[in-house]
């Protein structure tokens, strides 16, 4: 079996690329953001597969020695140019600003976003009564036992609902990074906003949400300015209360978590090892693809990399109201022959991973158009960030979208456009509404 050569070189890289990354800027971040990116969804996934291999979650395939040596070099390739792309686009990411600090009051946006995270959660289960509600408030149930997942929205009403979703979770985040940023996340406006984005996991019963609450909180405290650090509540008994009120929030998530795990048992292992090593193993989607999809052409090359470039907009056409959504046909057939699963007609979905869609549709070229997709994004996102009027909110917005993008690894996010514009506007009506002092800031 293979050794682990590709993933300590990996390391080496990363360890190197620390100490040529500017810290607290733009590109330190999305550094970070990568390399979180290629361990979470690869090289940590890949320990197991290399040691000691798993049998699949899905459907058992032989997993061959040389196939999974070929990954990990393929893995290793798109990490490396990935990783200095980034480093040598520093002035790209890192051009310095000068603007106005303005102090925002995150009181009135925490119960707003909580009374919108909730209306989510009752209209979603309206028809299952109050009973159901409560049984997954209280870990009796879960919301996986109500769910149906469609590839395709079956009309307005489902469309909109989960826009209405993506938009909570997406303002939860963005104001959890602020509150950290300033320092305020042991306060009762943070424990807020972290209970909305709890609700919107109890309610969809999708971890990806609880990872980007833990990638704003990180990144939040890792980021965050040193004229900062003194800037948060006082030591004073309120503290403990606040502290006490994020602890219950922290196991109401928990009993989310263990209701997925015992009421609705749909995985096999425990709730560590999934999170850590199959949830997460898009690496043993490469294999699979090495090994069964090798010789699998796009049907249309042309169209199919036009589809998958614009799934990240697809949120924001008209078509998001369910009536003429397309997939990508590498992703259909993928589907088909990984899990038996037609998403034009069937429910749920498998992904081969942000590297597996790459390699299908561009084979070779893919670890370069990889390298320059992390890079346009980061442009992207560092150019439209420049006019924000707040640094903490600038900074939340940058956390924000990469945590999105960390969880694009697994899939791109079809959200990816949609939340960029929606917290520009919302910060951009936050600014002219919410009453704030100036500062000149150099």
């Amino acid at each position: 079996m293979l050794d682990n050569l590709p993933l300590v070189l990996a390391i080496l890289l990363v360890a190197l690329g620390v100490r040529l990354t500017e810290a607290k800027s733009f590109q330190a971040m999305l550094f970070l953001t990568a390399n979180l990116g290629f361990f979470f969804w690869y090289w940590m996934p890949s320990i197991q597969v290399v040691n000691f291999p798993p049998r699949s979650l899905l459907s058992s395939f032989t997993i061959r020695d040389d196939i999974v040596a070929d990954a990990a070099w393929v893995v290793l390739l798109y990490h490396f140019l990935t990783v200095v792309t980034i480093i040598l686009a520093r002035p790209l990411l890192t051009r310095p600003l000068k603007k106005q600090s303005i102090e925002l009051s995150v009181g009135v946006m925490a119960w707003s976003i909580v009374a919108s995270t909730f209306g989510v959660f009752v209209v979603r289960f309206a028809t299952e009564g109050s009973g159901v509600l409560l049984d997954i408030l209280a870990g009796r149930s879960t919301s996986r036992e109500f769910l149906t997942y469609y590839n395709i929205s079956e009309g307005a009403t489902q469309s909109l609902l989960a826009l209405w979703d993506i938009v909570n979770i997406a303002i939860s985040v963005f104001l959890i990074a602020f509150a950290v940023n300033r320092s305020k996340l042991l306060s009762f406006h943070g424990a807020l906003v972290s209970f909305a984005l709890v609700l919107s996991f109890l309610g969809s019963g999708t971890r990806s949400i609880l990872v980007l609450g833990i990638f704003a909180v990180m990144a939040g405290f890792l980021f965050r300015p040193a004229e900062e650090n003194g800037g948060g509540p006082k030591k004073s008994g309120l503290r403990y209360i606040y502290l006490t009120f994020l602890g219950g929030v922290v196991g109401l998530a928990s009993t989310g978590i263990v209701a997925r795990f015992t009421v609705f048992r749909n995985e096999e292992g425990d709730f560590i090892s999934n999170t850590l090593f199959n949830n997460n193993d898009m690496f043993r989607e490469l294999v699979f693809i090495k090994t069964y999809m090798m010789n699998y052409a796009p049907h249309d090359v042309g169209r199919e990399v036009y589809n998958f470039l614009q799934t990240p907009f697809s949120f924001i056409l008209p078509r998001f109201l369910g009536f003429d959504k397309e997939i990508p046909d590498h992703l259909i057939s993928f589907n088909q022959l990984r899990a038996n699963i037609n998403l034009l007609s069937g429910q749920g979905n498998v992904f081969p991973g942000l590297v597996g869609d790459f390699d299908m549709l561009f084979g070779v070229a893919g670890p370069v158009v990889f390298a320059a997709f992390i890079l346009a994004f980061g442009v992207a996102i560092r150019s439209v960030s420049s006019w924000i009027p707040s640094q903490s909110a600038m900074m939340a917005f940058w956390i924000t979208m990469c945590a999105n993008l960390l969880i694009s690894f697994r899939n791109i996010s079809g959200s990816l456009a949609l939340i960029a514009l929606l917290l520009l506007a919302v910060i951009a009506l936050w600014s002219y509404v919410v009453p704030r002092p100036r500062q000149a800031v150099a």
